[in-house]
């Protein structure tokens, strides 16, 4: 109500304007409607002040109840589930998994000494082939020395 007011004030301060260009001695009229107009600006905008808080206020506390149920739900449980008896559970199922755990570590350290045993075999089996490739090598080179001193005397 008091925006059409307001509209209807500034209108008036237009036509007031128009008439006094017209030559009218309206001018008193004009300022008058100018104040009145900065009054009802400041009306409104106590009102849009009073009313924005509100719904702020409003907004705010329905947050604040929502982190208190939260809170309040959050502590119900903690304090619910934390006995002597959760803990010990807890340390059962951490030794359990612990336990499991190290028997993956063990079977696949077992798994890699495997392997890595099957390797320097392997190696050995190649160094062993090589030597006696090496020995048949240093044979026929003997042989060819001994041939070439036979054939020189």
């Amino acid at each position: 109500m008091l925006r059409k007011i307001y509209w209807l004030i500034i209108a008036m301060i237009f036509v007031a304007s128009f008439f006094q260009l017209l030559g009218y001695s309206l001018i008193e009229a004009i300022i008058l409607l100018i104040l009145a107009s900065l009054v009802l600006v400041e009306i409104l905008r106590m009102e849009e002040f009073e009313r924005i808080s509100e719904v702020l206020e409003n907004e705010i506390s329905h947050k604040i109840d929502g982190i208190e149920r939260v809170v309040n739900y959050i502590f119900k449980n903690v304090s619910s589930t934390v006995t002597m008896e959760h803990l010990e559970t807890l340390e059962r199922s951490f030794k359990k998994e612990l336990e499991r755990k190290n028997a993956e570590v063990s079977q696949k350290m077992k798994e890699e000494m495997e392997r890595l045993a099957g390797k320097i075999i392997e190696i050995e089996n190649r160094l062993t082939e090589m030597k006696n490739h090496s020995d048949l090598v240093r044979k026929r080179v003997e042989n060819i020395e001994d041939y070439l001193f036979e054939e020189e005397f």
